[in-house]
């Protein structure tokens, strides 16, 4: 799968669950689209739709370790995200990337307390 073709996939019309979940795959199968598709949904933010939010979302469930090359990106553009449709999906992500970051720490690492 291409960029091009993820984009039209996302911008023809609303796809079904089953839709995305058919097009997971191929995405799975091609990490280098988390970039295209991070940008798809900036550009979906704006016009107030959120098909490429939820496709970001389900892939981000089924492979966290996707999400570290444009970590810095993500990160710098959550305060800018204006769609409930939108911030909503990408809160699904900030919850699976904090739940792994906290499930490596152990409490006693954590645990700034005086023995």
């Amino acid at each position: 799968m291409t960029a091009s073709k993820l984009h039209a996939f996302l911008n023809e019309s609303r796809p079904s669950k089953s839709d995305i979940e058919n097009i997971l795959p191929h995405i799975l199968a091609h990490p280098e689209l988390m970039d295209p598709l991070f940008k798809m949904i900036l550009e979906q933010d704006a016009q107030d739709r959120f098909v490429a939010g939820w496709v970001f979302d389900h892939i981000i469930r089924k492979r966290l370790d996707y999400l570290l090359p444009i970590v810095d990106d993500f990160v710098i553009q959550l305060p800018y995200l204006t769609s409930e449709s939108v911030i909503r999906p990408m809160a699904h992500c900030c919850q699976s990337l904090t739940e792994a970051y906290y499930k490596k720490k152990s409490l006693e690492t954590n645990c700034k307390c005086p023995t």
